[in-house]
């Protein structure tokens, strides 16, 4: 029989906050995998001392970022391409057919020894031609307001042209073509030519060339004169060389000395015959 004075158990908490989790039987555990095992690097293998041996070293290459070009970078350069190709490319091929067509006018006319004699005398005269060119555009542009580029580009430019009107019109020599047909043919090239390589309208066009072609008269008008002034005193020079020696054509007389008589001649003795 159960003692009354016994401390009784109390009664559970309806609401405990706490559940009571019963555990499952041994046979029905899910072991926890084990975690996955990372590939470590191998150390260098240690000399006698305990040291290190120093293992080979790998720098990992850095990809170069590229920067974005702006748009108003990449249109200068396509700007100064065509204006490369424009002042130099150009004029440059420009020049080349025009040294081909002189030299092959040249052979044609005179051979392959007058084909040489021609380009020197051509590139010879450019040492003329040029600088009256360039001053005469330097003046129009001037008391005109037409711009024509750099110097350089002008340069070959007006050089190339120079060369391909010389070239066109030794061709038309070798052909025996009448001289009323190459003459208007030369300066129609010329004139495209120039309009096209100075980027200029056929107004600006009229007006250089009429200029570069009236200092261009002028030029060979004060050439020729030097050239006539040469000559001349190259003739005067050998007519002075050709008269005779005043010393060269005899004893000079003795003057007179007061009444003295000059001397007469020794009388010749006859010939025994």
């Amino acid at each position: 029989m159960p003692d009354p004075n016994r401390p009784r158990r109390p009664d559970p908490d309806p609401d405990p906050g706490f559940e009571v989790v019963e555990d499952p039987p041994p046979g029905m555990v899910k072991p926890t995998p084990p975690p996955p095992l990372k590939a470590r690097r191998a150390e260098p293998a240690a000399d006698e001392e305990g040291e290190r041996e120093p293992g080979p070293r790998t720098f990992k290459r850095k990809k170069k970022k590229r920067r974005p070009v702006p748009a108003a970078d990449e249109d200068q350069e396509a700007r100064d391409r065509a204006l490369a190709q424009f002042e130099w490319v150009w004029p440059a091929l420009l020049l080349a057919v025009g040294l081909i067509l002189c030299f092959v006018g040249a052979i044609g006319v005179g051979g392959k020894a007058a084909a040489f004699h021609t380009i020197g005398v051509l590139v010879i005269g450019l040492f003329v031609t040029v600088p009256v060119t360039i001053a005469a555009l330097m003046v129009v542009g001037m008391l005109v307001g037409i711009e024509y580029g750099r110097l350089g580009p002008a340069i070959l430019k007006i050089a190339a042209i120079t060369f391909v009107v010389n070239g066109i019109m030794f061709i038309g020599d070798w052909a025996k073509l009448p001289g009323f047909l190459i003459f208007p043919i030369s300066c129609l090239v010329s004139f495209g030519l120039f309009m096209t390589q100075f980027d200029l309208d056929v107004w600006e066009t009229n007006t250089s060339v009429g200029a570069v072609n009236v200092l261009s008269f002028v030029a060979n008008i004060i050439l020729v004169g030097f050239l006539v002034v040469a000559e001349i005193r190259k003739d005067r020079k050998e007519d002075h060389d050709d008269s005779p020696d005043p010393a060269d054509t005899g004893p000079a007389p003795r003057p007179n000395r007061g009444n003295q008589q000059p001397l007469a001649p020794a009388a010749q003795e006859p010939d025994d015959q």
